[in-house]
């Protein structure tokens, strides 16, 4: 009978032995293959959970308790999808939980790098951009604007006209220097242009004074040669000292006698100087040893006066003369390297206004000087 029982006893232990033997091990392979399971959808990253494995975890959970799972920082998409596979892998055991947190840690590692790469790589730029920005809005206010003279200014166009007669006398002033003068061509010739009215008293006028009114084709077959060195009253006016007597120092004289200047440099790198007087009635001739000259034209320009005229017309039968001069110019091409002149052309007119009772004749003569073929 007891021994029996003792076999009885012995079988329900090795019974009971062998069942808990039985539950470790499908217990064991059971957390083994769902291990296995949840490393292999960390992998390949389902969104989504298979029905059977979500009952062996709920059946894992009520056998071994739940570990608390480490959030990870928070980073770009991809790292988040790996956190959240890392935390359904914590609930496994811990050698597969500590090898998932490793791939997770390595993952995130490589992750975050380039991200704080790219957050510093614009700091960089704005950092080396920056000093550009500055330089660029300083410079505008380094530049200070030009002043530009006002033209319109009466006294502003009397120092620029004075400027070029002055550059104009100089020249003049060079070519009259006593022993050093050039040798020139000279060719003059002039018109007369009768108005309408009393045009009768004209008549005869150029063909009575052909030496004075001496046509352009004329002129020019027989053009006046001043040789070197030579003392003369040929160029300009009718003076030997001198080819200008203006006085190019007072800007009054300036203002009062000249109507425009301009100063040009040419192609060939000559300059051309171009001034025009004002208008001026009677002036003054002067004589070849003056030293100044009480009028402007005749300062710059050969004059005639109101007698000559009288004379050349009729002075039997004519009262009164009034000579107007306006608008007489003069061109001058000068080498600003040696100050000498390369070409020069006058133009002088008048209007002759003559007077015979009631009736006033009027004629305008234009006189034409050429210089050119000057050597030194």
């Amino acid at each position: 009978m007891k021994n029996n029982n003792s076999n009885s006893k012995a079988t329900a232990l090795l019974a009971l032995g062998l069942a808990t033997c039985v539950v470790i091990g499908l217990v064991s392979s059971t957390a083994m293959k769902l291990a296995s399971a949840t490393v292999f959808m960390k992998n390949s990253k389902q969104p989504t959970k298979n029905p059977v494995v979500e009952l062996i975890e709920e059946a894992i959970d009520t056998i071994i308790p739940e570990t608390p799972s480490v959030t990870p920082p928070p980073a770009d998409t991809g790292s988040s999808s790996s956190g959240s596979s890392s935390s359904s892998g914590s609930s496994s055991s811990s050698d597969s939980s500590s090898s998932s947190s490793s791939s997770d840690s390595s993952s995130e590692t490589t992750t975050e790098a380039p991200t704080e790469a790219e957050t510093k790589a614009p700091e960089t730029e704005k950092e080396t951009e920056a000093p550009k920005q500055e330089e660029e809005t300083k410079a505008p206010e380094t530049e200070a604007p030009e002043k530009e003279e006002d033209t319109t200014d009466p006294v502003v166009i009397a120092k620029q006209n004075q400027a070029v007669v002055k550059l104009y006398k100089d020249v003049l002033t060079r070519a009259k220097l006593p022993g050093k003068e050039p040798s020139f061509k000279k060719v003059t010739y002039r018109s007369l242009d009768r108005a309408f009215w009393g045009s009768w008293r004209y008549e005869g006028v150029e063909e009575n004074n052909a030496s004075y009114f001496v046509a352009e084709e004329i002129a020019k077959a027989n053009p006046l040669v001043v040789p070197k060195a030579t003392k003369t009253t040929a160029l300009a006016i009718n003076n030997t000292a001198s080819a200008c007597l203006l006085d190019v120092s007072k800007l009054d004289v300036i203002t009062k006698a000249v109507k425009s200047a301009s100063k040009e440099v040419l192609k060939d790198g000559t300059v051309k100087l171009v001034i025009v007087l004002n208008d001026e009635e009677n002036p003054t001739p002067i004589k070849p040893t003056d030293k100044t000259s009480a009028s402007f034209t005749s300062a710059m320009f050969p004059v005639v006066t109101a007698a000559q005229v009288m004379k050349a017309v009729d002075d039997n039968k004519v009262e009164s003369v009034n000579l107007v001069y306006s608008d007489c110019s003069v061109e001058l091409v000068y080498r600003p390297s040696n100050g000498q002149i390369v070409s020069m052309k006058q133009v002088v007119k008048y209007e002759a206004a003559v007077e015979q009772g009631f009736i006033t004749a009027k004629g305008t003569v234009t006189e034409v000087s050429d210089y050119t073929n000057f050597v030194y």
